[in-house]
């Protein structure tokens, strides 16, 4: 396979082996932010209200990414 795309085996190791990066690991525990609020609004609260209450818990977050998510 690392043949067919050209890559090196050592570095298709080293990339397997690597751990998640420190803005992945950002993602997961904003999202898990994101559900909690919106659960705890009765799934009430929208884009606006979320990005708020994540600024109450000092998380300041943009309102809007180019990705769309199922929450």
């Amino acid at each position: 396979m690392c043949q067919v795309l050209k890559v090196s085996e050592s570095g298709f190791y080293k990339w397997r082996d690597r751990g998640e990066s420190t803005r992945a690991k950002a993602e997961v525990e904003l999202l898990r932010d994101i559900k909690r609020i919106h659960k705890k609004s009765r799934e009430s609260y929208g884009t606006r209200r979320i990005k708020e209450a994540l600024a109450r818990e000092g998380k300041e977050v943009s309102e809007g990414s180019k990705e769309r998510h199922s929450y």
